[in-house]
């Protein structure tokens, strides 16, 4: 049994609904879990209410090391937008462990072959070009006010339940276009086509679809990512001793296959302490954005 988790049932907590990205990883995650340790894990969905429901249920927890959650970066853009809880006040960061990449998609007869057609087209028809996002005030809302910002255009935000809703309003022509996880540019080839990366470098699943920087556009690099997090409170020691067991379950090669197959790439922070600073970091890009845009609740 490793020293990182006293006995007793592991769980873990996803805001999310099964099934989704972020189901994926933790049942990965899981099953490593149990293989590494010897210990009965659950994995417990508690998606809604803009995660408050997760964040609750993660906050009214022992800091014991027993119980864990799937900490992402829509959780910062709530924080950020919404102001509904504080994540760093009532979670102990672990690690980050995966990494996906956001695409920014058209329709696969778009008009738009390239991002400068599409910005030259918004430039010229002010408020004419609709792009989806998943929720007001989400991540793909606030970085595509930061494209328009930084390109000089201004369009329409159309909001959608999740991503499966978003791309198929993209398929039907309800929306021009609309940033997505990188699994759905390789789901629905032919279905639509995807213009850029918003990464720091081009997609290895996607080589010939260029960067956002490359197609003329200096946005600050971005990427959906998730990672774990415990209860506030958790002594350091066992959050040292945690982020090291999930980093090396992150790294099994059953793990490694599940999270490739589904587009998801490791990224693992080297400590807690890098982790929260990546939290930080986050939600400063994403609140300045935010209040710049008037996307902040009152």
């Amino acid at each position: 049994m490793s020293q990182s988790l006293q006995p007793g049932t592991v769980r873990l907590i996803v805001g999310f609904p099964a099934g989704g990205s972020a189901d994926v990883v933790a049942r990965a995650t899981a099953a490593g879990l149990t293989k590494e340790t010897g210990q009965s894990v659950v994995v417990e969905n508690r998606p809604g209410g803009q995660l408050v429901i997760s964040m609750q249920a993660l906050s009214a927890a022992p800091p014991d090391g027993l119980t864990l959650m799937y900490m992402t970066g829509t959780y910062l853009a709530i924080q950020a937008t919404q102001r509904l809880f504080d994540v760093e006040a009532q979670s102990t960061a672990l690690v980050n462990t995966i990494e996906t990449p956001i695409v920014l998609v058209v329709r696969a007869d778009s008009r738009f072959r390239s991002v400068s057609e599409l910005v030259d087209h918004a430039k010229r028809n002010p408020g004419k070009l609709n792009f989806g996002v998943i929720g007001v005030g989400g991540i793909e809302h606030l970085k595509m006010s930061q494209i328009q910002r930084i390109a000089g255009f201004k369009g329409l935000a159309i909001p959608y339940k999740g991503g499966p809703d978003g791309v198929n309003g993209v398929i039907a022509g309800e929306i021009d276009c609309m940033l997505l996880p990188g699994i759905f540019a390789k789901t629905f080839a032919g279905k639509v086509r995807p213009l850029a990366i918003l990464g720091d470098q081009r997609w290895q699943q996607l080589p010939s679809v260029p960067t956002l920087a490359e197609s003329g556009i200096q946005a600050p690099p971005a990427s959906y990512w998730g990672g774990w997090s415990a209860p506030a409170g958790l002594n350091p020691k066992t959050a040292s001793e945690l982020a090291a067991l999930l980093a090396k379950i992150s790294q099994r090669p059953d793990v490694v296959a599940t999270l490739n197959a589904t587009a998801h790439e490791l990224r693992l922070t080297e400590s807690p302490g890098q982790f929260r600073q990546k939290l930080r970091s986050e939600l400063a890009w994403m609140t300045e954005v935010g209040a710049s845009e008037g996307l902040i609740a009152k």
